[in-house]
Order: C-alpha cells, then structure tokens, then sequence
C-alpha cells in the first residue's frame, strides 16, 4: 500500500513539472501531428488499463478537493486520500447490488465504517474533464468523497 501512496504523491507532485522550454530555431509546421497521443486517446486509455491489470487493480476510483484514489483489488480495498497523507487498506467484502445500477461495499477499517457506492453513470473528473463511465462516492465515518472511475476487468 505504501508503494501506491507514494506513486499516488509522486504523480500529483510531479503533474505540474515541466522542463524549461526555449524557443526552437525552426517554427514547427501548421500541420505537423502531436509526439504523443492526447488524453482521452485509445493507446493512452489502453496503457492505463494494462497498468492497472498488471498491478492486480480491478477497479479504479479517483476524486478531487482533497485528492484521493481508491483501488479495488480481488482481495482489498486500497484507499488513499487527503492527497496521499492517509491511506486504509482492508479486506474486499462481496458487493450489495442496489436497486440502481452498481455495487455498493462496506466494511470496517482501522479508520472506521468505509463505504463505497459505485453507479454505473458517466461521470466526467471534475479537474481534468476526462470521462469515466462510473460515478463513485465514498465515504468514511463522517466523511464523503466523490468522483470518477473505471473498471480493468476485461469483458469477457
């Protein structure tokens, strides 16, 4: 878990570091394509997922104002917030499936009563703009957290 906290603190430290750029001796062309594919583009959605599957995420979650992200793993709950200075794993317990369309988990933490409603809606990340196709909320003990996710599992 710490290892995700720390990539978690990392990404978000260094999102908003750029190299200086100095101005190029020749104006690039008016038609010249991007180096690498925009945000939103299938080969960036395709990295991201096989990330996550690599790692064993079956389920993704991530929310702004205070930074958080959760992960859900086949065996664990990971969730980090407060930008990554804290963090709670526990046990996955089996989804409750409600009347809408989603799961909800609970289960008890060291931090107390975690809980986590996922609705199969679109939601757009409220920073970046980027569209998921879950809307998540998460709560804990008094606490609520909401944003986005995706699933990793492959359809199949």
């Amino acid at each position: 878990m710490k290892t995700h906290v720390l990539a978690f603190v990392l990404a978000l430290a260094l999102g908003g570091c750029v190299a200086p750029q100095t101005a190029p001796d020749v104006a690039p062309s008016p038609t010249a394509g991007p180096e690498r594919p925009s945000p939103g583009d299938a080969a960036i959605e395709h990295a991201e997922l096989a990330s996550m599957r690599a790692f064993g995420v079956t389920f993704r979650a991530l929310g702004q104002e205070p930074g958080w992200m959760l992960n859900l793993f086949a065996d664990r709950i990971d969730f980090a917030y407060d930008y990554g200075n804290a963090d709670i794993s526990a046990p996955r317990p089996a989804p409750t499936r409600p009347a809408w369309s989603g799961e909800i988990y609970e289960t008890q933490t060291s931090a107390g009563l975690l809980r986590i409603e996922i609705r199969h809606q679109p939601c757009r990340d409220a920073m970046s703009g980027e569209a998921f196709p879950a809307r998540v909320t998460v709560f804990l003990n008094q606490r609520r957290f909401e944003g986005c996710g995706l699933s990793a599992v492959q359809p199949g």
